[in-house]
């Protein structure tokens, strides 16, 4: 974790320079993982062992950190010894070999750092010395007395903690103070001056300010008013504590000046309330008037000094300002992004999620006032999108080529099954009873129509290199050569009379049919010219009246409405379920996998995709094209990376990328 904060800060080419070592002891277990150069040495029976070996010198990934672990059994007695590179220029094997044996871990350690000490101080050093012992010797261990070391000025641990304490002194030097914001108001009024004196005595228009010219830096004067960025609210409460600290300063400092020609009995004295019930602008003109140079010098400067403080201290009560506060913003989603990308490096899915929520949220907090405003929510929103795409494990297919136009062939073509077989694609109409054959890449096209009485064939699976197995509406089998183009009947009983085959699939010989009507799974035994009796596969009652789709691969796979797929194993329902997709998986209508597929396949026409996902329900990748806007059926060879898609007359070709 903090690795990634490290590359969060803008921290680059750290890991170039990086030496760092992870063991984790479980039991009698040790695991070892690295980056950069270490070395883990075991000292068993005085023999030293080399853990780690030369290990991988490659250039470590900053966003794949640990990509390797060691891993080992430990027996009482083993001593261990981690370190840096650097150690072993001091030092040789044996003479480490020599000083694990002879001295305890604390001890060892002591002596090299007592001599490490002389050396140049632009070398670093790491170590960690570990002596293991059986669970019984840890008591007496831990109630030994504690060695008091005498404190050395120049050990690293004494140089690091006047580094701290250094770091504490200098963040309480740069805390906040009341002269920034007194620098930052003093810089806001001779600005507001200089634009009245440029409009009202030079009779110059106001300058103009180009729009991203101006850089921020915290603590800097705005080009804008200060005011300006405060709500209505905020701003009224403002204004009236403003007014308050100013007009208190202000009665201060005419009491404190004394006009040249009346005494002051007269004209503050005597009656001061009357003087400020009846004060108007004539006699604040005539008072001023009536002062020295001098006086009035001192006044003017006393009235600013005493505006700039009642700002300053209106300003400094809110220390942060909203620009900054949106820096501060804009900092942290940033943080929570690159964290999240790192998040799912690693398969932390979950954990990236919430990073991407907490930083959506953030967002929504940005302000949007201005174009400056705006190009930033822009940016941000461009790297949520981004990251948002990757959470979803979505892949935008973009002019996905076309291999096959059936429409070439036969206008009135309107295939709805797309079959597989080898080197050739078979599509499938059932309206026309008839299915057109072609190689991968749509040449010599081949009509074969069924002009047997065997009724209309509807839903089939391949049942060969070269046949496609159809169930037909007289609740009958019919097959199809796509080699010898031609068709032939199968004979077949059913356990249960008028089922309604929505879907079928073949495996080892076996052929699994799924019956809405009886929301059964049927099996039957294939032979040469014959399914024999089904029989009824389930062991349970299951819900299968609305399933759209069946595929086997040991396990049962079924379809539901809702983008729901169920596993049966044995006859009886597993514990199985989809990981959640973006957007949600509602209306799926194909379902396909076999014996020699690693993935599940789900064909979604009303978001113009096909998902994969692993065999234990997570998400790998899902395959979106605006383009698909009538997605029939798909089929897919793993083998080569290819998925072959039906869109309404024309077939696509996909190459797989997970």
């Amino acid at each position: 974790q903090r690795m990634h904060q490290l590359i969060a800060d803008g921290v680059s080419q750290w890991v170039d320079r990086a030496h760092c070592l992870v063991a984790a002891f479980w039991r009698d277990q040790v695991l070892l993982a690295t980056i950069g150069p270490m070395h883990a040495y075991l000292v068993r029976h005085e023999r030293l062992h080399d853990i780690l070996g030369p290990g991988d010198r490659t250039k470590p990934n900053p966003l794949r950190l640990f990509s390797q672990v060691v891993s080992g059994q430990l027996t009482a007695g083993d001593r261990l010894l981690f370190c840096a590179p650097s150690l072993l220029d001091y030092f040789s094997i044996e003479k480490l070999r020599r000083t694990m044996i002879d001295r305890s871990p604390a001890e060892s350690v002591r002596q090299w750092e007592t001599t490490l000490l002389g050396v140049e101080s632009r070398s670093s050093f790491a170590a960690v010395a570990a002596h293991i012992v059986a669970v019984d010797a840890v008591a007496s261990i831990a109630q030994r007395p504690e060695v008091q070391a005498t404190r050395n000025r120049n050990a690293p641990q004494a140089s690091m903690e006047e580094l701290i304490a250094q770091e504490a002194a200098t963040e309480r030097l740069l805390s906040p103070s009341i002269w920034p914001a007194v620098r930052d108001t003093a810089s806001l009024i001779s600005q507001a001056l200089q634009r009245v004196f440029r409009r009202i005595v030079l009779r110059k228009p106001p300058r103009r300010s180009l729009a991203g010219t101006a850089v921020l830096t915290p603590g800097s004067p705005t080009t804008q008013p200060m005011l300006s960025r405060r709500s209505a609210g905020q701003f009224a409460s403002w204004f009236a504590a403003v007014r308050q600290v100013f007009v208190r300063g202000a009665r201060l400092l005419v009491q404190a000046f004394r006009p040249r020609r009346r005494s002051p009995d007269e004209a503050y004295v005597a009656a001061p309330t009357a003087l400020r019930q009846r004060w108007s602008l004539s006699r604040t003109v005539t008072w001023f008037q009536e002062l020295g140079r001098r006086q009035q010098l001192f006044f003017v400067v006393g009235v600013i000094a005493v505006f700039i403080l009642a700002v300053t201290i209106l300003q400094t009560a809110t220390p942060t300002t909203p620009r900054v506060a949106s820096a501060t913003t804009i900092s942290q989603i940033n943080d929570a992004i690159t964290k999240a990308q790192a998040a799912m490096l690693y398969g932390g899915e979950e954990t990236a999620q919430q990073y991407y929520t907490s930083a959506s949220e953030l967002f929504s907090s940005l302000p949007n006032r201005n174009a400056k405003d705006k190009t930033a929510r822009q940016t941000i929103q461009t790297k949520l999108d981004d990251l948002a795409l990757a959470l979803s494990h979505l892949t935008k297919v973009n002019d996905a080529p076309q291999i096959i136009s059936y429409a070439a062939t036969d206008n009135r073509f309107q295939p709805t099954q797309l079959y597989l077989l080898g080197s050739r694609l078979v599509a499938f109409d059932g309206t026309k009873a008839a299915v057109i054959t072609s190689d991968l890449t749509g040449a010599t096209p081949t009509v074969i129509t069924n002009a047997l009485d065997t009724g209309r064939p509807t839903t089939g699976a391949s049942s060969g290199t070269n046949t496609i197995l159809f169930g037909t509406d007289r609740d009958g089998f019919i097959e199809v050569d796509v080699v010898k183009k031609s068709w032939k009947p199968i004979d077949v009983a059913y356990p249960q009379t008028n089922p309604r085959l929505q879907a079928i699939h073949q495996y080892q010989n076996r052929l699994y049919a799924l019956d809405t009507e009886h929301t059964a799974v049927l099996r039957f035994a294939r032979s040469t010219s014959s399914l024999g009796t089904g029989s009824l596969w389930l062991k349970e009652t299951a819900s299968l009246a609305s399933a759209r789709s069946i595929s086997v691969d040991g396990s049962v796979w079924i379809l539901q409405p809702n983008g729901v797929v169920e596993e049966y194993q044995a006859g009886k329902k597993a514990t199985f379920a989809l990981a959640a997709a973006n957007p949600a998986l509602t209306n799926a209508t194909r379902l396909w996998t076999d014996v020699t597929a690693t993935h599940l396949y789900l064909l979604d026409p009303e978001h113009h995709r096909f998902l994969v996902y692993t065999k234990n329900g997570t998400l790998v990748d899902q395959y979106q094209s605006d383009a698909w806007t009538n997605l029939r059926d798909f089929a897919i060879n793993e083998q080569t990376k290819t998925a072959y898609i039906l869109n309404g007359q024309s077939v696509m070709s996909v190459t797989l990328i997970h």
